[in-house]
């Protein structure tokens, strides 16, 4: 066994925005064709659509956003790789979490009806 690092895990915070109910989708589940119950609403599927986004960048091993909003990442690499890996995971992360900041910001807008003036 060689004494040479091969895998490095950094865990990340995240901003506690992260925590949002909004982020929080539930997927209505139809029986399928040739159920006796075809077409007929079996029951929910609770995701949530920014930890299911986070898992989907390249390196994440686990997400938590109850309490600690965190995310944890692995690097497979040399020492004088990692510096560049790490900044490389940070503008990606920065900007999923922009993107999804920019989302929930604009599900929190009302829109409201033009108001109509009589003449």
């Amino acid at each position: 066994m060689s004494g040479e690092i091969q895998l490095i895990e950094i865990t990340f915070e995240l901003p506690e925005w992260t925590d949002d109910e909004r982020f929080e989708e539930e997927t209505p589940i139809f029986y399928g064709l040739g159920h006796a119950y075809e077409g007929q609403l079996q029951g929910y599927k609770n995701e949530n659509a920014l930890l299911n986004g986070l898992f989907e960048i390249e390196g994440v091993k686990e997400a938590c956003l109850n309490v600690d909003k965190w995310v944890t990442v692995e690097f497979g690499c040399d020492i004088a790789k990692l510096p560049q890996q790490v900044a490389a995971f940070q503008e990606k992360l920065r900007k999923f979490l922009q993107n999804k900041r920019r989302i929930l910001c604009f599900s929190a807008k009302k829109i409201t009806p033009p108001i109509w003036k009589r003449y």
